[in-house]
Order: structure tokens, then sequence, then C-alpha cells
């Protein structure tokens, strides 16, 4: 992952998204997947030649390995502690990563600039991710406060290794979060402008939860 993502400017049609998954209807383990996409339609495209020959088994960051390690340890006992919580057929999670190349930010800015602030982010990063899925109300309050905390304590971790990166994503974000503050506010007025230009009833604002 971290060697795609700094490599991704030679590659532009490529993609790769790494995913530490439990699901019981899949297999009792948790798994590691690995999504890797080329736009081209080539089935075995050199820059996938390294990913494709990897074994496996059944808040922003920089792009390091460091915080991806951490997240699958923290992902693995995520999992046991819910199993304690939670049947193991009644929930599934989702832990991704995927890369945020400075050339997202170079496309942006040779196209007249990017609204979501992404030109701060000055290095490769990774656009981390985790998701639920639960049977009950209870199991979601359950699941909530976990990965509330889980998400708390892997970005303590990025800050103490200086690895944090201060961007948030709306189209991931919880509810809890405010991925705006970290547009800019330039961004943010201009936004505010077209939406009022556009959706003065603000129908198109009101549809997802985290905004």
């Amino acid at each position: 992952m971290v060697d795609f993502t700094n490599d991704n400017h030679r590659n532009p049609e490529n993609a790769y998204i790494v995913d530490y998954t439990f699901n019981s209807s899949s297999s009792s383990d948790i798994l590691v997947a690995h999504v890797i996409v080329d736009t081209n339609g080539v089935a075995k495209a050199s820059a996938l030649d390294k990913i494709q020959k990897i074994p496996v088994v059944a808040n922003d960051v920089k792009n390091d390995i460091r915080v991806i390690n951490r997240a699958g340890e923290m992902h693995d006992q995520l999992v046991d502690e819910l199993m304690d919580l939670i049947p193991a057929d009644n929930f599934t999670t989702q832990c991704l990563s995927q890369p945020i190349p400075t050339l997202f930010t170079e496309h942006s800015v040779q196209r007249g600039g990017n609204m979501l602030g992404l030109e701060k982010v000055r290095e490769n990063a990774l656009l981390w991710l985790i998701i639920d899925a639960t049977e009950t109300p209870g199991q979601q309050t359950i699941m909530q406060d976990k990965l509330e905390a889980f998400s708390v304590s892997l970005k303590r971790f990025a800050e103490s290794e200086d690895l944090n990166v201060n961007w948030q994503y709306l189209n991931y974000v919880d509810s809890v979060q405010n991925p705006l503050q970290s547009y800019g506010r330039d961004n943010i007025d201009f936004i505010r402008k077209i939406a009022a230009k556009y959706d003065a009833s603000g129908f198109f604002q009101k549809k997802v939860v985290s905004g």
C-alpha cells in the first residue's frame, strides 16, 4: 500500500484498497481483502503485479506502514471485544485504507482548484475508514461506542508518531465529526454560495446525516 501510493502518479489508471474485514457469513476468521482496479481494463497490470503476489489469508494519515499495521492490530482486538458483546452472526466490520497521493491535488490545481481543501495534504497520504453493520439498535449503540473509541485511539497513535493529517473526507465521516473545518473558509463560503443558488430549499443538504 505504501509503495503503491508513492508510485501512483506513474500509473494514475490504477487504484488499490486494503480492507480488514469480519463477516461470519463468509468466514469465522478476520479476512484481509485487496481491492485492485485498472481503469484501462488490463487484467494483470504491471503496477499491480507486486500486490497480486501478496499471500492473502482467507482520520487521514501519512502514507506509512506503521499506521496500516496498527489499524490492523486494533481491528483484530475490536472483533474479539465485539464477539463478547454481540453474536458473531449479528455484526460485520470493515477497516479500509486507500491512497490519497499528491497526484489528486495536482490534477485538481490543473483544473482550477479543489473544494475539499486537498491542497493542504502536501505529501502522499492514506484515507482510513472503519464501518460496521449490526442487527438491532442496542447492538448499534455498542458498536458506535467501540468505533468512536477506535477512531480516537488510532488518531492519537498517528499524532504520537507525527503521522496524522488534519483533513477529513465528508463522504466517509460520522455525524460526530466535523470534516468541513478542514476544507478552509474560502472553500466553505464558495460551497454555501453555490448551495444557496442551486439548492435554496436545502433539499440536498439534509439527506445524509453526516452532512
